[in-house]
C-alpha cells in the first residue's frame, strides 16, 4: 500500500474496486486535526496490545491502516491536536 497526498482543483470521477474498497468518501483536515473527533482503542494483535486511533466522520467509520496513515500524516504536519 503506497499513500499519495495532493491537492487537487476538483474531484475526478471515482470508480470503485468493490473487491477492496468497500466505500469512497471525502473528511475535512479540520475535523480530522481535531483531537475531540479521534478515537483510541487497543486492539489485540497474537499477544500484544496495540493502541490504534479511529473517527467516525458522517457515519463512516476511519480505521486501521486508513486511520494510521492519517494519524501519521497529521503528526508529520503538526496538524495531530495533541
Amino acid at each position: 500500500m503506497t499513500p499519495v497526498v495532493g491537492w487537487i482543483d476538483r474531484l475526478p470521477a471515482l470508480s470503485l474496486q468493490a473487491s477492496e474498497v468497500q466505500d469512497a468518501f471525502l473528511t475535512p483536515m479540520p475535523f480530522l486535526s481535531d483531537a475531540r473527533n479521534r478515537k483510541t482503542a487497543m486492539r489485540r494483535f497474537g499477544a500484544e496490545e496495540v493502541a490504534t486511533v479511529e473517527w467516525t466522520y458522517n457515519g463512516f467509520r476511519i480505521w486501521g491502516a486508513t486511520a494510521m496513515m492519517l494519524s501519521e500524516l497529521l503528526t508529520i504536519w503538526g496538524l495531530d491536536g495533541l
